[in-house]
């Protein structure tokens, strides 16, 4: 019937989650948190044999452990707070493809008509920072530090300094504030053991391949 010669492809995603909280006050000037969380996820893509140029399937699935755990004290003019976390994810990519005799006219010359990828590997980040707010009658500063791990395609560590300072002017109801912060930004890991493995090149040998790296970034923020 006609409908069965059209294009069509499906995708779908399942996940299944499970967390758990936990807070403590140690007393009336201390308080702890605690978080776990556990997560199970799968993407697919199916494609039927009309598709065109390419006939494509996909199945990446990762399943993924996390903990949060920090601790808050207040103590004269300082309000500190601490605190660790620990993300780890198994990621498991699985893509094919085939390019079909009437799509070959769309690549570059030398492209394969097929090609497929499977690829696992665990991608591991911690980070723990300190931080410290202190007042001081119309000013008020924040000062912290955070240190972070990152290893998938590469193993990487970064600190992250934060600070900030406000005055507060009565006189005009004003509140002056200037911040600094240095962020430590990992990549988003859709299909990245696909996108800096080598074989792609087996695939499109002009393509561009690197691992991807986290980022840097700073800003500095006036505000009245």
């Amino acid at each position: 019937m006609w409908w069965q010669q059209q294009a069509h492809q499906n995708g779908d995603n399942f996940e299944t989650m499970g967390s758990v909280s936990f807070q403590h006050i140690f007393s009336p000037n201390a308080i702890g948190w605690a978080r776990g969380m556990v997560r199970d996820h799968s993407s697919d893509l199916y494609s039927n044999p009309s598709s065109w140029p390419i006939i494509a399937f996909q199945h990446n699935y990762f399943k993924e452990g996390y903990f949060n755990g920090s601790v808050s004290v207040h103590h004269g003019r300082h309000e500190w707070k601490a605190g660790i976390e620990s993300d780890v994810l198994f990621l498991h990519e699985n893509f094919s493809d085939v390019i079909p005799s009437s799509g070959i006219s769309q690549f570059d010359s030398g492209t394969t008509t097929s090609f497929a990828f499977v690829g696992s590997r665990p991608d591991l980040e911690q980070s723990a920072f300190v931080q410290d707010a202190i007042r001081l009658g119309k000013w008020t500063v924040n000062a912290g530090l955070r240190w972070d791990h990152y290893q998938l395609l590469v193993n990487q560590y970064g600190l992250s300094p934060r600070l900030s300072v406000a005055r507060y002017f009565p006189s005009v109801g004003v509140n002056l504030h200037i911040s600094y912060d240095r962020v430590f930004q990992t990549p988003s890991f859709e299909n990245i053991l696909l996108s800096s493995s080598p074989s792609v090149q087996n695939f499109e040998p002009f393509v561009v391949r690197q691992p991807i790296q986290k980022s840097r970034s700073a800003a500095n923020i006036i505000s009245a």
